[in-house]
């Protein structure tokens, strides 16, 4: 087996694909909110360009794919970004954008040469990591974080770096975070292109997918050494026809076209007819954005509810999430997984990330409420904590984290009530006071060191089986907050010795 085979980690959608196989063999309900599939169908018309463009007789089909694919590309990079390329010579067909980049790295870096780097930042997609692998290339990696607002640069990098790199990719708007890159910028990397002669390659697969103002392509900017990637996968729900086009340096162009003809990845002509008429329509796009935009709003929505921070990105069809204090990407992501909940753990993303979790998820629209609550449920029983407050007459009691139900409605399960149960509420509060409805004597919550997103609220009662209880939340520290809650509790509570 190859070296590089061996050495290289499972790619993180295979993980997530075997992990939600064994929770659905367990009968449970999943909401997937991880992997990226599209969950609304694929265009009508798409689909049915497909079937007439199946021929009578087949015949291999041209690895550099069909003029009148090119033309299309061509035609919705002039339209889309007023950037005006040559089909013959700037534009060539890819099996998706993900089969284009890992080859970069094998086409552009010479082994053993003084120019081996590959740049990117992460968090970053895998495929940029996997290439320059097997090209046995340097990887330079540049940890980005919110702070720089994942935004790589090249005075993060360097002139010395910059001097030995091949190429650098670039991948605005950003995965995972949705951050898009500045025009100044833009120009900045072609000027250090100028300068130092490495070759940029922009994946700009979500350029389509924003909630502000238009993303902008490297190659307005820029066309000397300097290619733009681009796929229908999320544009128009194409993911499993693997299907996209590159464009740029016509050198580059020509090398790639001769390289890709002899590894046997040309497109298959009805999936080439498809994506031709996928490019030439916008309309398709445009009601695909709306019903993004309004994912995206109901799993913010409750994402803020529950104090989480989210990075504001404005395109990209995720949201980078930043995971309970306390907890790893990795142990919040399986603790959401055993309750049927998919995310994409951060670390998936690069080594540094493991304090996030990502993405939007490919949920159908109608849906939306019902799993955004299902996670807003299961994380009121996921906050593993347990919290000393007065009761009443100065009585501690210590409060643990007890049973777990998935999908419960908590205000119709008053039956679930046994000797002492709590519920734990997270409100975002800086601290404050809980009073039981009718009662005089407020419950008092310190919650010291804790910042404002991360504090728990907690309602604990004594109740019989027969009731619920309701209780008044107020905030020591600012305007009482106007909310009533009437739950059955998650947790156990113990008098303490």
């Amino acid at each position: 087996m190859n070296e590089h085979l061996r050495r290289l980690q499972s790619y993180p959608k295979s993980r997530l694909d075997q992990r939600k196989a064994e929770v659905v063999a367990r009968g449970v309900r999943v909401f997937d909110f991880g992997t990226g599939d599209p969950a609304e169908p694929t265009p009508e018309f798409v689909r049915r360009a497909v079937v007439d463009a199946i021929p009578d007789v087949s015949e291999y089909p041209a690895a550099h794919g069909s003029d009148d694919l090119r033309g299309a590309a061509a035609h919705w990079l002039e339209k889309r970004f007023g950037v005006v390329v040559d089909p013959a010579t700037e534009v060539l067909a890819t099996a998706g954008s993900m089969e284009a980049i890992f080859h970069f790295p094998m086409l552009l870096v010479e082994t053993g040469s003084r120019r081996d780097h590959v740049v990117y930042g992460e968090p970053a997609y895998r495929v940029f990591e996997i290439g320059t692998h097997f090209a046995e290339a340097t990887r330079h990696a540049v940890t980005l974080t919110a702070d720089d607002r994942y935004l790589l640069t090249p005075e993060a990098i360097g002139d010395e770096v910059l001097a030995r790199t091949a190429v650098v990719f670039l991948n605005y708007p950003h995965n995972p975070s949705g951050q898009e890159m500045p025009a100044e910028l833009f120009e900045r990397w072609v000027a250090a292109r100028d300068e130092h002669g490495f070759v940029i390659v922009s994946d700009e697969c979500y350029c389509d997918i924003y909630f502000e103002d238009p993303p902008r392509s490297l190659l307005e900017f820029g066309r000397r050494g300097c290619v733009a990637v681009h796929t229908l996968s999320k544009r128009s729900g194409m993911t499993g026809y693997q299907t996209g086009f590159l464009a740029g340096d016509p050198e580059v162009v020509a090398a790639l076209r001769r390289f890709r003809s002899a590894m046997g990845v040309a497109t298959p002509v009805w999936t080439q007819a498809a994506a031709a008429a996928a490019w030439r329509d916008v309309a398709h796009v445009e009601e695909r954005r709306a019903v993004f935009a309004q994912k995206r709003s109901i799993l913010l929505e409750m994402l803020e509810e529950r104090g989480h921070a989210v990075y504001p990105g404005t395109a990209a069809m995720f949201l980078w999430v930043e995971v309970p204090e306390g907890q790893t990407d990795q142990e919040y992501a399986e603790r959401l997984l055993e309750l049927g909940i998919i995310v994409s753990p951060g670390s998936f993303f690069g080594a540094e990330q493991a304090g996030f979790i990502s993405r939007i998820g490919s949920w159908v629209l109608a849906e939306a409420c019902a799993q955004a609550r299902a996670w807003q449920d299961a994380g009121f029983s996921d906050i593993r904590m347990s919290v000393n407050v007065s009761v009443g007459q100065n009585r501690p009691i210590e409060y643990h984290e007890g049973a777990r139900e998935a999908g419960l409605d908590l205000e119709q399960t008053p039956g679930l009530f046994r000797r002492g149960w709590v519920f734990l509420h997270h409100c975002g509060l800086p601290g404050g006071t809980l009073r039981r409805r009718g009662s005089q004597h407020p419950w008092v919550l310190p919650t010291p060191g804790c910042p404002a997103s991360r504090v728990s609220m907690i309602a604990a009662g004594r109740k019989s089986k027969r009731d619920a209880t309701a209780f008044e939340i107020f905030s020591s520290e600012t305007t009482p907050v106007p909310k009533v809650v009437t739950y059955t509790p998650m947790g156990l509570a113990t008098p303490m010795a």
